[in-house]
């Protein structure tokens, strides 16, 4: 027969349960507080200012969760849950896609640099072909051809193509 005595004295339960039973709903509060949803452009923005290089796609908020998440959920599960988030529109979707730019100048006649200089005006001119390219699918995606000196600089014109196939991308997404 098993003793119900304690070891001396008897359990005395302190606890103020209506505090106790608030810090598990806090708790339940934290694990799933989206708040960074509300600050996720401003906080990409915040990162990725004077950052060289590629620019950062997740606010620090959002990985700091998916940490906190991980204590429960595996990897697999964390990629579900940032799937449905997507799907409910309360992050933005952004696919993968692998862009090269570059240009390069090419003379418009193959005349040679001796009689320009002897005979010509001694400026030459020359097509601007800026071209971006998928480098893993070898695939041609935009391309802009202009003379040397008008139109826009190949930045531009590289920003213009991402711009352009971004809006494509996320078109393609949604319908």
């Amino acid at each position: 027969m098993p003793k119900t005595e304690r070891w001396g004295k008897k359990y005395e339960d302190k606890r103020i349960w209506e505090i106790v039973n608030e810090l598990y709903v806090v708790r339940g509060e934290f694990l799933f507080d989206i708040d960074f949803v509300k600050s996720w452009d401003q906080e990409l923005v915040e990162m990725n200012k004077g950052k060289r290089g590629a620019p950062y796609q997740f606010p620090e908020s959002f990985i700091e969760w998916l940490a906190v998440l991980s204590q429960w959920i595996s990897n697999r599960g964390l990629q579900g849950v940032t799937r449905r988030f997507q799907a409910y529109g309360l992050i933005p979707k952004e696919g993968n896609i692998s862009v090269s730019t570059d240009g390069s100048g090419m003379k418009m006649s193959n005349r040679g640099d001796y009689k320009e200089t002897k005979y010509g005006n001694g400026k030459k001119k020359f097509l601007k072909v800026t071209i971006s390219a998928d480098p893993y699918k070898k695939k041609l995606l935009n391309m802009d051809v202009c003379i040397d000196g008008e139109g826009y600089s190949e930045p531009e014109i590289a920003m213009h193509h991402l711009e352009n196939l971004s809006l494509i991308n996320m078109q393609s997404y949604q319908g």
